[in-house]
């Protein structure tokens, strides 16, 4: 499932459930629903949960109302819809729970005694009359119809008032709106402020520059490219990002990340594979004892540890990390000071990011650009050392600037080592003084 879809079906499912409603918000709002098994019913609506907003170019809303909790008839109404206009359309082809798309959502989840959904279907069309919309007010007239167990028409009315608007506010960089507008109510991450957007957009162009050598050298040679960075404009970003220094994993796309593997058939590729399979021969002889199996598994370990390690490289760019958590699981780290590049540690058996254990573990050097302290470990058991590396960062910085850039280098210590020297550093450290 792709991650707009994840966030659309978690809507979706949030919608679903009892909701925290706010106090802060005041309801008038109702809606009526003939036809079926409703003859005429009229639900007032009280209770509501979610947000709206509009500004000069945009507007959105995503509301769930509910009863009151002493209505005999139960059941959640949500709507959403986006953009400007003061009319809006809501059919089978656009709502959200048909299609999962983001903008334009309406549903009627009726408990007992009705027990079914109403939401549009087939020819059915809700039509939404906007009359009021402002930062303390939303009014709206709806209309058409639907379909549940059977088809049913809709009339009702959105009226609802708040006292502030509580709106939230990323930090700023250049011109541009710091004002968060969240289009993803209820969902697990929310919309980027204008002000995100630019910043990340710019991180994401600058970033991936130093590494262009890096780039030109494997590919021209012996490697293949297997993954670039990406650059798609940020739709959703952790929530209570926006209080913290600017983190590139808030945003859907992550880390930068660039990939590399030795082609097939390439001289090292053929030595690496050679290397592998002259240890899984023995796997007859290591059936024969336990401890025959253990020297065998410990064989292949180091067997494949050291093709991975000359066979394939993986450079991850982040920045404004606060601390930094490695966990190695044989053999012990080396640090050093790069010259004209930054704080150093070089790592023989570092766990993947996915968790798991040893075998899948990758030798792996890290470069630290800004304010580090020394690397610190300690034992956690058996071989396995938790390594720390903390990084000081300025509370009175803007959150959207960079604060420190770190680098991971996934390759053996000779194949990392070529990479540090490709990479330009004199431009990664220009982005930390850059506005």
């Amino acid at each position: 499932m792709g991650f707009l879809t994840r966030i659309a079906a978690l809507t979706a499912f949030t919608a679903l459930l009892p909701p925290a409603f706010s106090a802060t918000i005041v309801s008038e709002s109702r809606i009526t629903v003939t036809g079926g098994v409703f003859a005429g019913e009229t639900f007032t609506l009280p209770r509501v949960n979610g947000d709206w907003f509009v500004t000069p170019g945009d507007a959105h809303a995503g509301l769930t109302l509910r009863p009151a909790a002493t209505a005999a008839h139960q059941g959640t109404f949500n709507i959403e819809w986006d953009g400007k206009g003061a009319a809006q359309t809501i059919n089978a082809g656009n709502n959200d729970q048909v299609n999962n798309n983001q903008q334009f959502a309406f549903y009627l989840h009726f408990l007992a005694p009705y027990n079914q959904t109403v939401q549009p279907r087939g020819a059915d069309a809700i039509n939404i009359t906007i009359v009021k919309m402002d930062d303390l007010n939303l009014e709206a007239n709806i209309s058409g119809t639907a379909t549940g167990a059977a088809p049913v028409g809709i009339t009702g009315v959105v009226k609802i008032h708040r006292d502030t608007s509580d709106q939230k506010l990323s930090g700023a960089y250049g011109n541009c709106d710091p004002g968060i507008h969240d289009k993803l109510v209820g969902a697990e991450w929310r919309s980027p402020s204008e002000c995100e957007g630019k910043f990340d957009r710019w991180i994401r162009e600058a970033l991936p520059g130093p590494f262009a050598r890096v780039e030109a050298a494997l590919t021209q040679g012996d490697w293949e490219e297997t993954r670039k960075p990406k650059f798609n404009p940020i739709t959703s970003i952790a929530r209570r990002s926006e209080s913290n220094p600017y983190n590139l994993q808030s945003s859907q796309d992550g880390l930068i990340r660039f990939q590399f593997q030795l082609r097939p058939g390439s001289e090292q590729e053929k030595r690496n594979k050679a290397a592998v399979e002259a240890v899984t021969q023995k796997m007859a002889d290591a059936m024969k004892s336990v401890a025959a199996a253990e020297a065998f598994t410990a064989e292949l370990t180091r067997a494949t540890h050291a093709a991975e390690g000359s066979g394939k490289t993986a450079v991850t760019i982040g920045i404004n990390a606060g601390s930094f958590g490695i966990v190695n699981f044989q053999g012990t780290y080396t640090a050093s000071q790069i010259p004209g590049a930054g704080y150093s540690l070089t790592v023989p058996y570092v766990q993947s990011r996915g968790g798991g254990d040893i075998g899948g573990s990758h030798e792996t050097t890290y470069v630290f650009l800004g304010v580090w302290a020394p690397a610190t470990s300690t034992k956690s058991g058996g071989s396995d050392t938790n390594i720390a590396v903390k990084a000081s960062l300025n509370p009175k910085a803007p959150t959207l600037s960079v604060q420190n850039i770190w680098v991971e280098i996934q390759a053996n210590a000779e194949l990392a080592q070529k990479v540090i020297a490709l990479i330009d550093w004199t431009a990664l450290k220009q982005l930390l003084a850059a506005k």
